[in-house]
């Protein structure tokens, strides 16, 4: 038995009430884990939709943090 010590991203959309969740764990965006570990199914995670959105919004989310876009709108 082995011990999980990698994050998890969860992705959540509600869209006409209904909730769709996804969760990432990092290990199955990653091709290797420790060197030890090789994840086979790396090639199919990474072009899945769910990444593609999860990858937008990180890039939206990070550009706004330089921007200070949060900060902006947390004055109004």
């Amino acid at each position: 038995m082995g011990v999980d010590h990698t994050s998890h991203k969860n992705l959540k959309l509600i869209i006409n009430g209904k909730t769709i969740e996804k969760r990432f764990n990092n290990f199955d965006l990653q091709k290797e884990y420790d060197s030890k570990q090789i994840n086979i199914n790396y090639n199919n995670n990474i072009n899945l939709k769910s990444k593609l959105i999860v990858d937008i919004l990180e890039k939206i989310t990070s550009e706004a943090q330089k921007n200070n876009a949060f900060k902006k709108i947390k004055s109004r």
